[in-house]
């Protein structure tokens, strides 16, 4: 069977496995690996969107660190503030605002 399906034999006895505990439910199901945890939780991130969104927000992503540190006792890398506004947050729009500054 595993050479008509092109699929190595233990991987045709799992899925038989899967199959036989719990029918086609269990044999669909995707299992996803649950990853790292964020560097930034969710409520800290919603605060600091409506901060950003605010007029007077901030002018680096400097100032996004320290405020994290000192509001949140958060030691979180330049970097990776970096990436979640720049391409989560914002995208474009902080780091045009950065450039205008």
């Amino acid at each position: 069977m595993s050479r008509i399906l092109g699929r190595d034999g233990s991987t045709v006895t799992r899925w038989l496995q899967k199959y036989r505990q719990g029918g086609l439910a269990k044999l669909l199901e995707v299992n996803v690996a649950p990853g790292a945890m964020p560097k930034i939780q969710a409520e800290v991130l919603s605060q600091l969107k409506e901060k950003l969104q605010c007029p007077q927000g901030f002018s680096s992503y400097r100032q996004i660190v320290e405020w994290l540190e000192k509001e949140f006792n958060m030691q979180v890398k330049y970097k990776t503030v970096y990436r979640w506004v720049r391409y989560k947050l914002l995208s474009q729009y902080f780091s045009l605002l950065i450039a205008l500054n």
